[in-house]
């Protein structure tokens, strides 16, 4: 019960859920296809089935010390994203998912001591939930959730509207302030010009870096933002951001 006094917002999530799914057409059902993503590492190719793939969608480190509980949502969830962008393939390359992960090597340093212990939980997480998606109307649903929002839920579809949540912004965790150099930003992949292009609901989710646009989701995973909630604000050094939610 102290998990939820401190994540309201996820409480009404899952209260939410709970009382569309009895009055709706939700099923949790097995996807019993086989799904293969392609990823590719420099000049390797490497083909991953979507359950292995699944670990490093998992990857933000906000979410993994939660509950286990928690972790089977979310890789419910990401599954059950992955199968609805996927269609009818059943190969696709991870460019074309519109899903942020992170490689292997950059989750060993996100993760550094606590690597094999965060490891084994996701891994775990991810088979006690093997094959399971969430559909609506017999199509793979677009789910969202998180642990504190920015004020307000976000609505994508014609089942999950905004809610206004003015109790998650009298949390002790609604705001943080992360800083990173321009060195870092690099060793992230990313470039020293990261400029906002687009917000939904004050969740960002276009950023300019040089000539390319990427996710807010993505850039949030990458440099362990808890949220895609956040502002950006550039000094003489870096980048300051300051985050609104979990």
């Amino acid at each position: 019960m102290k998990m939820f006094k401190k994540f309201p917002g996820f409480l009404l999530v899952v209260i939410v859920m709970s009382i569309c799914m009895a009055f709706t057409t939700y099923f949790v059902r097995k996807n019993k296809e086989q799904r293969t993503i392609v990823m590719r590492d420099g000049d390797e190719r490497i083909e991953l089935d979507m359950e292995n793939f699944l670990i490093y969608c998992m990857a933000n480190d906000a979410c993994i010390s939660i509950s286990p509980e928690y972790l089977k949502l979310r890789a419910v969830m990401i599954r059950t994203e992955i199968v609805r962008q996927m269609g009818k393939k059943k190969l696709i390359s991870s460019d074309e998912l519109d899903i942020p992960y992170v490689r292997e090597i950059l989750l060993r340093q996100m993760w550094e001591e606590a690597y094999e212990e965060n490891l084994m939980a996701v891994q775990r997480a991810i088979k006690e939930t093997k094959g399971e998606i969430v559909t609506y109307k017999e199509k793979p649903a677009r789910l969202k959730c998180h642990m504190i929002s920015n004020g307000e839920t976000r609505s994508d579809n014609d089942y999950t509207k905004c809610v206004v949540l003015d109790m998650d912004k009298a949390s002790e965790k609604y705001s943080s302030t992360i800083e990173y150099t321009f060195d870092e930003i690099r060793e992230m992949g990313f470039s020293d010009e990261l400029n906002i292009i687009n917000k939904e609901k004050g969740y960002v989710t276009e950023i300019l870096c040089d000539d390319n646009i990427i996710s807010g989701e993505e850039v949030a995973t990458a440099l362990k933002l808890p949220s895609c909630s956040f502002d950006i604000s550039k000094t003489e050094e870096g980048y300051t951001f300051t985050t609104y939610g979990i």
